[in-house]
């Protein structure tokens, strides 16, 4: 809850802060902190609408109300739609190592005699 003009309380609204992009890409990237598809989701449908459901729709190509509903908070939005709205917003995503990394094994580094780690040079996202 928060003070109006009057002294009243009035529900809070995430949305109604969110009145610079700054805010936004911290709001998004701290749901994506708590590792919860609901929470991010619902982060980033709040988004949308302090930036302006219309406007990412037009950009995107996607209809309104499938925004609306994908990033409701209890929906599973498609990787794709995901994406593209976080790219209209000016953001990636991306991944990054967490703690399960170190335990974290693939097949062939299970095996007795592990193969030799392909380099990756000339892919534009390579980092060697």
């Amino acid at each position: 809850m928060q003070n109006n003009d009057e002294g009243k309380l009035t529900p809070f609204n995430i949305e109604d802060e969110l009145d610079n992009m700054e805010l936004v890409y911290q709001y998004i990237r701290l749901s994506f902190a708590e590792n919860n598809s609901e929470a991010i989701t619902s982060a980033i449908g709040k988004s949308i609408r302090s930036v302006g459901l219309r406007k990412i729709a037009q950009k995107t190509g996607l209809q309104e109300t499938g925004l609306h509903k994908s990033f409701s908070g209890d929906r599973n939005p498609r990787l794709d739609t995901v994406i593209a709205v976080l790219n209209e917003m000016g953001f990636d995503l991306t991944i990054k190592k967490n703690k399960n990394f170190a335990n974290a094994k693939t097949k062939a580094e299970t095996r007795k005699t592990p193969r030799k780690t392909p380099v990756v040079e000339n892919h534009p996202q390579a980092i060697i």
